[in-house]
């Protein structure tokens, strides 16, 4: 048997069972969350916020758009 048709069959066999492939999302930081908050009200910058969470400013932008929608 073909290496390819059993790895398809264990993937859509493991698909039924409700296993999830691939990296696990990771949660939002409480301290972003707050540092946002104040952001959204024009109390301080996104470098503030940056240097609160230490974080990257592209990861501020991903965290605030899963924050938005």
């Amino acid at each position: 048997m073909n290496i390819k048709t059993r790895q398809s069959e264990g993937i859509a066999s493991a698909k039924q069972r409700g296993v999830k492939f691939g990296r696990p999302k990771a949660e939002i930081p409480k301290d972003f969350i707050r540092a946002y908050e104040l952001y959204s009200q024009g109390l301080i910058k996104v470098k503030d916020v940056m240097s609160m969470c230490n974080i990257a400013k592209s990861t501020f932008y991903k965290y605030s758009e899963s924050i938005k929608s």
